[in-house]
């Protein structure tokens, strides 16, 4: 990555010897550079060297917490720069944003008294050096990373550096999850022995038999019908409005895509059932993690009889 700087961009040369003549010079900052003409001998354009060094990381280590240890290595010289970085404490990826060099380890900083550049080289630990100031913005297009760093160290010095590409580790977002969805053909009231008032027992099908859901659900004592709202699966045997009881709860699963040891009858470890209603039809839809850990998503539009 390569960028050029004008010299000049303007100059005044008078067209008589007798008059003192300046050359003015302005860079791209605009910070103005007088020069009398008659000390030049020469002018030349060169090409400016760019000061960033490009690097990679080799060595990546989380610690938890947000903690992770990134160590960068120059791709054209044998400088590398080792860093402490502290993203939120419920990080489990590498958060886009820009890290401060400081002491704190707070979120969104990198500290300094971990943090190690070494501008020959590891095996030169003599001349090692710590940042003192500076920081490195970081960039994340779906796990592709762009890194600026910018820091000063303890010695004065500047160090530059750039890197985009991915990570060997702590670079993907937590994977999703595959949720299944499954449309029901048919949903209905059951009933069980000893139904509290306000109690719903609902029991559907989809259209091929491969789930057969049951969903114990509790609602005000004196609702007549299933009433709007959400309900959440629980342990607890209070059987407390909007609850819905683990006891009681689960579904039959006959799909031959899933795996032989996690078909059969299977109960929620967890799930919310959202129900609402238009006239007499009925909108539900209950995301749910079963105890054999599969996710699913089971929906239903009609009525309930």
């Amino acid at each position: 990555m390569k960028r050029f700087y004008t010299l000049a961009t303007a100059m005044a040369i008078g067209a008589t010897a007798v008059m003192a003549q300046t050359m003015i010079v302005v860079d791209k900052s605009n910070n103005e550079y007088r020069f009398g003409v008659d000390r030049i001998a020469q002018i030349t354009f060169e090409e400016a060297v760019d000061p960033t060094v490009e690097m990679k990381p080799t060595f990546i280590s989380d610690f938890g917490g947000g903690n992770v240890s990134i160590v960068f290595q120059a791709l054209n010289s044998s400088e590398m720069l080792s860093l402490d970085i502290y993203g939120p404490a419920d990080a489990t990826y590498l958060n886009a944003g820009t890290y401060e060099i400081n002491t704190s380890c707070e979120p969104f900083t990198i500290c300094s008294d971990y943090s190690v550049f070494y501008p020959n080289g590891p095996e030169d630990d003599e001349s090692k050096l710590n940042p003192a100031s500076g920081s490195m913005k970081v960039a994340d297009n779906d796990g592709v990373y762009t890194f600026d760093i910018d820091i000063t160290m303890s010695d004065g010095s500047v160090f530059i550096a750039h890197y985009e590409g991915e990570l060997d580790s702590y670079t993907s977002k937590p994977p999703v999850a595959d949720v299944k969805e499954i449309t029901l053909s048919a949903c209905k009231y059951g009933s069980k022995n000893e139904m509290e008032p306000g109690e719903f027992y609902l029991k559907g099908n989809d259209a091929d038999w491969g789930y057969e859901i049951t969903i114990d659900v509790f609602a005000e004592a004196e609702a007549k019908e299933l009433p709007q709202g959400t309900y959440t699966v629980t342990r607890s045997t209070d059987h407390s409005v909007g609850s819905i009881a683990y006891q009681f709860s689960s579904v039959d699963i006959y799909d031959t895509s899933v795996p032989s040891d996690k078909r059969g009858n299977v109960r929620f470890s967890e799930g919310t059932l959202t129900v609402t209603k238009s006239g007499s039809t009925y909108s539900l839809t209950f995301e749910t993690t079963l105890m054999n850990e599969l996710q699913y998503k089971f929906t239903y539009n009609g009525e309930l009889k």
